[in-house]
């Protein structure tokens, strides 16, 4: 991502949000609309926002009435004071230094820990300190617990913790870390922001699956299955690839590295574990209202998607991900590297789509698939394209299983094969299949 340039920080300051794509138009496009926010909820405080509501605006409206001049007098002692508390707090503006922790990776619905770290660098004592002050800009979905200080000494360091919760999956751009105070007013916060960009990756919150049927080889791939099985506790080198956390360092290869300027890995693949492919379409249902988070049939692909890569890699088999949306989202991984976290981080930053294109992507990924030894395909709807793909892959004598999901259990207008598991959508996000 390339990093924001001071025209850019100064016309779209930050405020947090989905990926580009889900922003409101006043965040993308509208020059100092995000301002409108920190204006609202950012620098007053609900003590401002209900002396206005109850104090200034009925006195000036009894005021434009022609009222007594007592009303008069109330209304500019009222509209005195609040600039002057507003600037008698700057000199209260905290002087502190500030960095918060989180997990990258969390699971939708479940809370998470946050950590904060707060030093005063002033010589003030700074009362009233208010950490994680700004709130996420959406209705709901994503919960910061903020927490405050009731006084911080000079030169002390604090360490506070907190917590924080996701409803849906997705990448989310968190709001920019704030550390406000409102003394001694109580009427405006001033405080420091720190821009530096936060992302946290949301994964479905899936269920573990007691038992995964394999896809069925046959013919040849039998055959050669049958072969691995013989030397199946045997380990045979792979390939080199670039460095991943989770990496053992004992794995390193010198010479690759020293020639890169890069750690590079050796890659290792346990013989008879055959390589398997998890095809998930990502297509949803067009139209509006667009279907809610539980009843949408792409959003239940990618649960079921988590739930297979889990059993997968307790199974220590080679797995490949591709989601099949306006482009090919693929990830790659061989056993033994621990690829789940790196599966559930692809899975959340997978964005759906209305744009039906399976024609033109089924025929650039076919080829690629024949290279695995079985497929699992979760499609989210039935029509002649999909029949034909996967008519292709059986013609092809590739291993394939597909699942496919209906919503509100309305079965297809197509007459499908005996061999292909329909299942309710809603099931699946409520966590009520756990097999297959």
């Amino acid at each position: 991502m390339r990093p924001r340039s001071r025209w850019q920080h100064a016309l779209y300051p930050q405020i947090g949000g989905r990926d580009i794509r889900h922003r409101n138009i006043w965040q993308k496009w509208l020059p100092f609309g995000a301002w409108i926010y920190y204006l609202a909820y950012a620098w007053p405080t609900r003590r401002l926002a209900a002396l206005t509501l109850v104090g200034i605006l009925p006195i000036g409206g009894l005021f434009l009435l022609g009222a007594d001049r007592p009303f008069t007098v109330i209304m500019l002692g009222i509209s005195t004071a609040i600039p002057l508390g507003i600037l008698l707090g700057s000199f209260w503006r905290p002087r502190v230094e500030f960095s918060s922790s989180y997990p990258p990776l969390v699971e939708a619905g479940r809370e998470f820990s946050t950590g904060y770290r707060v030093k005063n660098t002033g010589k003030r004592t700074i009362v009233n300190l208010s950490v994680e002050a700004l709130h996420w800009p959406g209705y709901g979905g994503l919960l910061l617990e903020g927490k405050t200080l009731a006084a911080l000494p000079p030169g002390t360091t604090s360490e506070i913790a907190g917590r924080g919760r996701v409803m849906h999956r997705g990448r989310y751009f968190l709001p920019p870390l704030r550390c406000d105070t409102d003394f001694p007013s109580g009427l405006w916060c001033w405080g420091r922001t720190n821009w530096t960009e936060r992302i946290l990756n949301v994964y479905p919150s899936y269920t573990k699956l007691e038992t995964l049927e394999l896809p069925a080889v046959t013919g040849g791939q039998q055959d050669i299955q049958s072969a691995h099985r013989l030397t199946r506790s045997a380990i045979e080198f792979y390939g080199c690839r670039e460095f991943r956390h989770g990496d053992l360092w004992r794995h390193i290869h010198a010479r690759s590295s020293a020639r890169l300027g890069i750690p590079i890995v050796k890659e290792f693949q346990a013989e008879g574990q055959g390589s398997l492919a998890l095809v998930v379409d990502i297509c949803r249902a067009a139209g509006w209202p667009a279907p809610r988070p539980g009843h949408d049939p792409a959003e239940a692909a990618l649960t079921l998607a988590a739930s297979m890569a889990d059993f997968l890699a307790r199974d220590q088999r080679r797995l490949s991900l591709l989601a099949l949306g306006p482009e090919i989202n693929l990830f790659e991984e061989a056993v033994g590297t621990g690829y789940l976290e790196e599966v559930l981080t692809a899975l959340a930053e997978v964005e759906t789509t209305c744009n039906d294109n399976f024609q033109q992507v089924r025929a650039s990924v076919q080829p690629y698939l024949e290279q695995f030894e079985g497929l699992f395909v979760v499609l989210t709807r039935w029509d002649a394209v999909r029949a034909e793909f996967i008519n292709e892959l059986n013609l092809r004598d590739i291993a394939v299983r597909v699942v496919l999901l209906t919503r509100n259990r309305k079965p297809p207008a197509l007459q499908l094969s005996p061999d292909i598991i329909c299942l309710d959508s809603r099931r699946v996000l409520r966590g009520e299949v756990v097999s297959l």
